[in-house]
């Protein structure tokens, strides 16, 4: 009595899979018809591989830019290069009411304190400060408060 079990032809293959779930990886079997034989091994050429001159020497030398940013100053004046004038120098500040006096300003006024709402515009550490170049008197960085 014949079994009556589906004949798998040779030429296909099914990943057989192992231990799924314990993430095992697939393995594939292969029958001796699907060896794969090159008749060079892979990754060498020959010269009938080369498109072109061949390259002797160096064509070209790799340069490398490195840029390096300075730190932007806050409170006080720092050392900076001025984008305009390109000398390096220590900033001048100067104090303008910005985003956060008026914020403080807008608070005070609701919370019904309005004598008060004006002290932000008289205190420094309240203001944003304006970093200048004391040779062309160019603004180069505003450190904001918000």
């Amino acid at each position: 009595m014949a079994s009556r079990q589906a004949h798998r032809p040779s030429c296909v293959h099914r990943p057989r899979w192992t231990a799924w779930f314990l993430g095992a990886v697939p393995t594939v079997r292969r029958f001796p018809s699907q060896t794969l034989v090159s008749p060079r091994p892979v990754g060498i050429l020959t010269s009938r591989d080369r498109i072109g001159p061949v390259p002797t020497g160096i064509l070209s030398a790799v340069t490398q830019v490195v840029v390096l940013q300075q730190p932007l100053p806050t409170e006080v004046g720092g050392p900076m290069t001025c984008p305009e004038c390109q000398v390096q120098v220590l900033t001048n500040t100067t104090h303008q009411n910005g985003k956060f006096t008026w914020f403080l300003c807008g608070i005070l006024g609701i919370l019904l304190i309005w004598p008060c709402c004006l002290i932000p515009f008289c205190v420094a550490s309240c203001k944003d400060v304006a970093h200048q170049c004391p040779n062309c008197k160019r603004v180069i960085h505003v450190h904001k408060r918000m």
